[in-house]
């Protein structure tokens, strides 16, 4: 059979579940002009509480910390903890830079990323809603201080700056990707947060209370109300994902949501951290791993700025999946280690000696030994649980492959061609044209033989 002398040409029509209308978030004229001022005039703010609470910042990395404020992820070092650095020759001046330079480096990289973002799509208000997000969120790691430890007159500002940090959040939440809020009420949702908090703040000054009491945990208000729209929107975003997003918003979706996965366990991973050792416990080995954790924040700015310029959407297909692969490797590796371990002390004990040492070069080669099974194992489990589609065709395409190589019939192989389209594409109709030979006696000629 000759195929330069046979050309196919399928036609497929789908149609979606649901009608879906593009929103338009493109500005023009004067809107444009107030949308541009009023992000550049939040964005100065923030910048300007940031960099003149430095010196603040700086002085209270050389106060002791007592209470909820000191965390691994604050910096904010007990009693303890700055004798503890004394005895492994770090001073409070040497901590305190290392700190500031950390935190400023990583509030850089939020604001490096946000302006990028803004620059690049600055007439799109919701590119300027995220842009101004992410320049706020990480003013937060400079100025979150003030809000728990400081009873100055900074807590004014900074809580300002924290209802707009706030509002963006929510706000990016409810209308992240398209700008349309789904369901329309959610559109309200994020006010719910500021006006508890303006609510605390009339009631501290009537009852004459200190402002970063609200933060101390006197009051559940903000957490009640953090938390409550915080997962309202979340509800949202899923119903969002199933019922309404198209392909790319989907995709969106999915880089927002892996960022927000790495963040999470980087918080819960050091918050288990900062329980279970100090700097006294572990030394230069917490600040190691501190500033690691520190560091995964930055997956989420990066995720939200890959999803808004839509750079590489479906690379996050891939992340997930080598993610859950290489993840549970690494679980169950880690399980076959130790029990190997434990079980060939057990079993060697009494009879040689040294059976640490054996036990862990004989774990060691067995580790070897499995990875590439166990991991092509997980592989083929994940993409046939999770990936069911896209494995089915892949095998599908396979299998037509060894067909084509060895059918000579052009009648079974339109079928078998038909058949393969519809199986992986799935449309609702399939047709395929066969164009005449240039030559009929060739064509004839070759069903003969």
């Amino acid at each position: 059979m000759n195929l330069r002398h046979a050309t196919a040409q399928a036609s497929a029509s789908t149609e979606p579940t649901e009608t879906r209308h593009a929103t338009s978030t493109r500005l023009h004229g004067r809107y444009l002009f107030l949308a541009r001022a009023v992000w550049l005039t939040l964005t100065v703010f923030t910048l300007c509480i940031s960099i003149l609470s430095l010196p603040d910042a700086f002085r209270s990395l050389h106060t002791a910390c007592t209470g909820f404020a000191c965390t691994a992820a604050s910096g904010l070092l007990t009693t303890g903890d700055m004798q503890a650095l004394q005895k492994i020759g770090l001073s409070l001046d040497s901590y305190a830079s290392y700190w500031m330079a950390l935190t400023i480096g990583i509030a850089l990289v939020w604001l490096v990323v946000g302006v990028i973002l803004a620059w690049r799509k600055s007439d799109d208000w919701m590119a300027l809603l995220v842009a101004l997000m992410l320049i706020t969120v990480g003013a937060t790691s400079i100025t979150d201080y003030l809000l728990f430890v400081s009873s100055s007159t900074w807590w004014i500002p900074a809580n300002v700056l924290y209802m707009l940090i706030s509002l963006a959040l929510l706000y990016t939440f409810a209308l992240f990707p398209n700008g349309r809020p789904v369901p329309r009420w959610t559109v309200w949702v994020p006010l719910i947060y500021p006006a508890a908090l303006l609510f605390y703040f009339v009631l501290s000054l009537i009852l004459h209370l200190p402002g970063w009491s609200l933060y101390r945990g006197t009051l559940p208000i903000n957490a009640i109300a953090w938390f409550g729209c915080e997962w309202v929107l979340i509800l949202a975003q899923i119903y969002r994902y199933f019922r309404v997003s198209n392909q790319v918003e989907r995709q969106q979706t999915k880089w927002v949501t892996f960022s927000l996965i790495v963040v999470l366990l980087a918080d819960f991973g050091g918050a288990a951290f900062a329980n279970i050792s100090s700097v006294e416990r572990a030394g230069f080995f917490f600040i190691i791993i501190n500033t690691v954790g520190q560091s995964l924040y930055l997956a989420l700015p990066f995720g939200i700025a890959i999803a808004m310029m839509r750079y590489r959407l479906y690379d996050i297909d891939v992340i997930i999946n080598r993610a859950a692969v290489y993840s549970l490797l690494t679980a169950m590796l880690v399980l076959v280690y130790v029990g190997l371990v434990l079980l060939l002390e057990f079993l060697l004990r009494g009879i040689i000696s040294q059976t640490n040492n054996i036990a862990i070069v004989v774990s060691t080669l067995a580790i070897y030994v499995l990875f590439q099974p166990l991991r092509h194992r997980i592989q083929r489990i994940i993409d046939r649980r999770f990936y069911r589609s896209k494995y089915d065709a892949a095998r599908i395409i396979a299998n037509f492959s060894a067909t084509l190589r060895g059918e000579i019939d052009l009648n079974q192989l339109s079928e078998h061609l038909i058949a393969v389209v519809q199986e992986t594409m799935q449309p609702t109709h399939v047709s395929l044209w066969l164009r005449a030979p240039e030559r009929p006696e060739n064509y004839r000629a070759l069903h003969k033989k």
